[in-house]
């Protein structure tokens, strides 16, 4: 399975993992992670608890977008990847009306990247300020992250399943 991992992601940098099998990938992009139905993550997992049906039907849609979604998105991005920011966010200039023809030309023309107006984005970097000075064994939450490799990921294989598994953690301390 390492082999098989190494390949299928050779053009980013990884490095073997604490137990057999195990890869760990600091780098690897979020849509590269997400995109991968070879492995399964917590999130792939979830509908099986309700159905085999739901598992099936979720693999084929994919999730569903709301704004609340899309802040907790932007409040994770400028916490945990702020050099990400130019990249994956576009910012509308003024507040976004679902009526204002120009706010949806600029939704259509960054289709590709996470759009947010000027107030949403004004909110979620307060609340990014707070959630990083919030105290943490004693010290501000942002030192741990600091600290930590941010959004890194490991695939490996469950030992009494075999199956092939992901996870991605937020900070990997």
């Amino acid at each position: 399975v390492r082999a098989l991992a190494e390949c299928a992601f050779s053009a980013y940098q990884s490095q073997p993992g604490k137990e057999a099998e195990s890869v760990l990938f600091p780098q690897l992009p979020a849509a590269v992670y997400h995109a991968d139905r070879d492995a399964l993550s917590c999130s792939l997992l979830k509908p099986l608890l309700i159905s085999p049906a739901h598992f099936q039907a979720s693999l084929v849609t994919g999730g569903s977008a709301s704004a609340a979604k899309d802040f907790g998105s932007l409040v994770h991005l400028l916490l945990l990847e702020p050099e990400l920011i130019s990249t994956e966010v576009a910012v509308y200039p003024g507040v976004g009306s679902a009526r204002d023809r120009e706010y949806k030309k600029f939704l259509a023309n960054n289709g590709h990247r996470l759009a947010v107006d000027e107030p949403t984005f004004a909110s979620a970097r307060r609340l990014v300020q707070k959630v990083a000075s919030t105290l943490f064994r004693g010290r501000p939450l942002i030192r741990f992250i600091e600290e930590s490799m941010s959004e890194c990921s490991v695939y490996f294989t469950e030992p009494v399943t075999g199956l092939r598994l992901r996870v991605r953690f937020d900070a990997y301390h």
